[in-house]
């Protein structure tokens, strides 16, 4: 299906997936569990191509503004991050087969 965020002019699309493909905007995933979408939550963290880094970490590292850190979507199910937008899939979490989910951020603005 398709939820719109018109706070944050966006809309996340999830569907079975075609093919696996990874970035910043879209990541395939097979999740366990019921899929979330939500803020950062203390003690999060993700492992990207270049090792497992907490969340708060990340967003530092990264120069995002304090501010903002709280409106950056991150999807999440029973078992912790899949992914978060801008930044891409937990690369402990992505697909190597399918069927998979495919779930995608586009602008709706």
């Amino acid at each position: 299906g398709a939820l719109d965020i018109p706070q944050l002019g966006l809309r996340i699309i999830t569907e079975p997936a075609g093919d696996l493909e990874n970035s910043k905007t879209g990541f395939t995933v097979i999740p366990q569990g019921t899929v979330t979408l939500r803020c950062r939550m203390e003690g999060d963290s993700i492992r990207l191509s270049g090792g497992t880094k907490s969340v708060k970490k990340l967003f530092a590292d990264r120069k995002i503004p304090a501010s903002q850190r709280l409106c950056i979507p991150i999807v999440a199910d029973d078992a912790g991050i899949l992914g978060i937008y801008g930044i891409g899939v937990n690369q402990s979490r992505t697909a190597t087969a399918l069927p998979a989910l495919q779930i995608r951020f586009e602008s709706i603005l």
